[in-house]
C-alpha cells in the first residue's frame, strides 16, 4: 500500500483557487472562448501553456498599432506606459 503525501511548495496556488476558481474555469471558459479573439475582445488572457522566449519590455507608443483597441485604451486609462513582448519558442 502506498500513501501519497502532498507537500506545499512556493509555486502552489492558494486553497481558494483550488476550491472556487478552478471549478469555475470549466464553466466559464467555453463561454469566454466564443467571444475571445475579436478586435474588441483580444485573446491576451488566453494561454495554452505555450513556451515563450525573448521577453522584452517595450514602450506602448512603439507598438500601439499592433495592440487591440481595448488594450490601447485600457492601458492609457490605467496609466501603463510599457508592455511585455514575447515570442513563442519554435520546436524542432
Amino acid at each position: 500500500m502506498t500513501n501519497a503525501t502532498s507537500k506545499t511548495t512556493a509555486t502552489d496556488v492558494p486553497g481558494f483557487v483550488d476550491r472556487i476558481i478552478r471549478p469555475l474555469t470549466h464553466l466559464f471558459n467555453p463561454l469566454i472562448l466564443r467571444v475571445a479573439g475579436g478586435w474588441w475582445f483580444p485573446m491576451f488572457s488566453l494561454l495554452h501553456h505555450h513556451h515563450l522566449v525573448e521577453a522584452t519590455v517595450v514602450d506602448i507608443a512603439e507598438v500601439k498599432s499592433q495592440l487591440p483597441p481595448i488594450v490601447r485604451y485600457g492601458s492609457a486609462l490605467a496609466g501603463m506606459h510599457k508592455v511585455l513582448r514575447m515570442r513563442m519558442a519554435t520546436t524542432k
